[in-house]
């Protein structure tokens, strides 16, 4: 079982593997240029290979955690988000104990980094998860495309394994998501003819 929490440190130590091993088989990316989002992992895997090599100066600034259960494949639903300090208390344990850090960017803290301890058991009809059910975040980013800004965020919802079951990333400035689009689009050609 993978945790949320795991995504995040595989992306930050850019280890394709590591992320790949964190995505549902099933997985949908939905990309701020397409309309048709990315399916399943093998296609989500080349598309994030293309993304780690484009990225310059990549870093997550701020993170949020749903205080309620994560949604089916419904990325209209509104999912209010707050600071972990706000969630239940992990079983066995003070808030906090699972080393979640505050943010260096607006004092939100990181997740509790998965479910309790409990996971992986309990009763039939409960979940491991604080809330419910698997958490969902969303990852602030800073990156450069190209020597252009870029600002962004990944919308993350997870499965009840823990694992990334739908990733919908969105970024801005209009130039700077132009210019990535371009880059990716063109890499991602080279890719399939390779």
């Amino acid at each position: 079982m993978t945790v949320p929490g795991t995504f995040r440190a595989a992306v930050e130590a850019k280890d394709l593997a590591a992320i790949t091993g964190t995505l549902d088989p099933g997985i949908e990316f939905h990309s701020p240029v397409m309309v048709k989002p990315y399916q399943g992992r093998d296609a989500v895997t080349a598309l994030l290979r293309v993304l780690l090599e484009v990225f310059e100066d990549f870093h997550y600034t701020d993170e949020l955690v749903s205080s309620a259960p994560g949604r089916r494949h419904d990325p209209t639903a509104a999912v209010p988000l707050t600071p972990t300090s706000d969630l239940p208390a992990p079983a066995g344990g003070p808030p906090h104990s699972s080393g979640g850090l505050p943010s260096p960017a607006g004092g939100l803290a990181s997740p509790a980094g998965g479910p309790p301890a409990a996971a992986g058991g309990g009763p039939p009809g409960t979940s491991a998860y604080p809330t419910g059910g698997p958490p969902v975040v969303a990852l602030i980013f800073s990156a450069r495309v190209m020597g252009k800004h870029v600002q962004g965020l990944d919308l993350i919802r997870f499965n009840d394994a823990g694992l990334v079951s739908v990733l919908t990333v969105m970024v801005r400035p209009l130039p700077a998501a132009m210019t990535l689009a371009r880059l990716v689009g063109r890499r991602m050609e080279e890719e399939a003819s390779a």
